[in-house]
């Protein structure tokens, strides 16, 4: 992984993050290639609009309070597609109405306690990026803004599971416990609530993606739905899609619909 410029962050660069985890589950041979063999694909548009949506919030989050919530939509500029001003301006509105209707136009309690923060837990040598913590009726919400195509509920409760532990007797919590995760997705307009995984949950993962990286062993597990959204493969016969329990016509394998890794 790249430096970022923030050297005390990059001291821990050899901590897992949520991301190597989530790689390694999805397939460890794809883990392998980008992680150690450093092998990097190109970025999808997908995930570019991902980058860009991130920064509009965090910015918007920094001027909001300053200016009359009618006028949000002075934030979107035309320098953003119409495909993403339309989900910006979902954005805008739900947060509007979040203010006025959840939180009675206080914007001390509508503003998040905090936003894109590097956290460090030296306990399970974790490191991560956590989109934003709210706080509702006195408890905590790990937040996470998505553009997938559809919100894969058992994904993401390992992802707020991770971020749960990663938090862990954090300072920023107060003595407060999380009491879950949301999802924000402008792409599908829709938020959804959900618990997280539980710790032995993670803690089971993290010990399994150890073993390997101390063993050396990544075995692939590929499926036909996997390896055209993996790309991390040059062929077929290198993914080893014969392991797997496929339907195939001819050559080419059927891929599985509404799949959620894209």
């Amino acid at each position: 992984m790249a430096d970022t410029g923030d050297p005390e962050w990059d001291s821990y660069s050899h901590y897992t993050s949520k991301s190597a985890l989530g790689c390694f589950q999805f397939c460890p041979l794809q883990y392998k290639k980008k992680y150690i063999d450093k092998i990097q694909a190109a970025e999808s548009y997908a995930i570019a609009i991902g980058k860009r949506i991130h920064a509009f919030m965090d910015a918007f989050f920094d001027e909001a309070h300053k200016i009359n919530p009618a006028d949000w939509d002075m934030f979107i500029l035309p320098e953003y597609t119409p495909y993403e001003q339309r989900m910006l301006s979902w954005l805008v509105n739900f947060e509007r109405n979040r203010l006025f209707k959840i939180c009675d136009g206080d914007f001390e309690l509508w503003e998040p306690v905090a936003r894109e923060i590097k956290v460090v837990n030296q306990e399970y040598e974790l490191r991560g990026i956590i989109d934003r913590l709210d706080c509702i009726d006195d408890k905590m919400i790990i937040v996470e803004y998505k553009t997938t195509k559809s919100i894969y509920k058992p994904s993401m409760m390992k992802e707020f599971g991770f971020y749960k532990l990663l938090l862990k007797d954090h300072p920023l919590l107060q003595g407060r416990k999380i009491d879950g995760g949301c999802v924000i997705n402008p792409r599908v307009r829709q938020v959804e609530f959900m618990n997280t995984s539980y710790e032995s949950t993670i803690l089971k993962a993290l010990n399994k993606f150890k073993e390997a990286k101390e063993s050396g062993v990544f075995n692939p597990t590929c499926s036909g739905a996997k390896y055209p959204i993996c790309k991390m493969c040059s062929s077929l016969a290198e993914a080893q899609l014969f392991q797997c329990p496929e339907v195939y016509v001819g050559d080419e394998p059927l891929l599985s619909e509404g799949y959620p890794y894209y």
